[in-house]
């Protein structure tokens, strides 16, 4: 697999499991990115800890909603 082909299946998974991209997640080894994605999921945590499962962002919603009626 080529560097572009692993670039795009990389910023394909982020956007699925993030439901956003920017220029941010572009370098996942830059703090920025590590800051990025924590605070995402800190407030899918918030949320989903919360009973409003209504705001979570991203395919994470819907996994999280799979286990939990399955």
């Amino acid at each position: 697999m080529g560097g572009l082909q692993i670039y795009g299946y990389r910023m394909s998974l982020w956007g699925e499991h993030l439901g956003m991209l920017d220029q941010t997640i572009e370098e996942p080894e830059r703090l920025t990115c590590v800051h990025k994605v924590n605070a995402i999921a800190d407030n899918n945590w918030r949320i989903f800890a919360s009973e409003d499962l209504s705001f979570l962002l991203g395919e994470i919603q819907n996994e999280l909603l799979k286990m939990m009626f399955s």
